[in-house]
């Protein structure tokens, strides 16, 4: 060690490359197998497109207007079936005299559930969605809405 000083840089550096490459692969590895446990998962495609924002650079968007959804539907015979997603801001839940803020709440197609392969607890996955007014709820939100009950109505 004659040299301490390039010792601690290349060391230093070598941490620093061993440290990126680790976050990297841990990135990589959680978006190729994000979804991946859906059974038709490798037939599923998100649809993106890239709006200009206020700084002037693109910025991705998965909300498709209705006339492009409708377009891709009809003009592609690639696509077999689609089906639409939309995440809302924060939205507040009155339940008889209780209220909750809900910072995940998504509006959705009736067929969503032909794509997704979540398992429901109650309920059929062909017709849950079919009453424009229904809603689908996880295990986690009905424990708190309802507590153990498993059909509040």
């Amino acid at each position: 060690m004659k040299l301490p000083l390039f010792s601690f840089i290349n060391i230093f550096g070598l941490a620093i490359g061993l440290a990126f490459f680790t976050i990297a692969a841990l990135f990589s590895k959680h978006n190729f197998s994000y979804d991946s446990f859906h059974t038709s998962a490798k037939e599923i495609y998100t649809l993106v497109q890239h709006e200009p924002s206020v700084n002037g650079q693109d910025r991705p968007d998965m909300r498709v207007l209705a006339p492009v959804y409708n377009a891709i539907r009809s003009g592609l015979p690639e696509v077999k079936a689609s089906t639409q997603m939309f995440q809302l801001p924060t939205k507040l839940i009155l339940l008889e005299e209780e209220s909750f803020y809900e910072s995940r709440v998504f509006l959705a197609s009736s067929n969503i559930f032909s794509f997704f392969s979540f398992e429901l607890i109650l309920g059929n996955a062909e017709s849950v969605l079919s009453n424009p007014s229904a809603v689908a709820i996880s295990e986690q939100l009905a424990q708190k809405y309802y507590g153990g009950s498993n059909n509040p109505y």
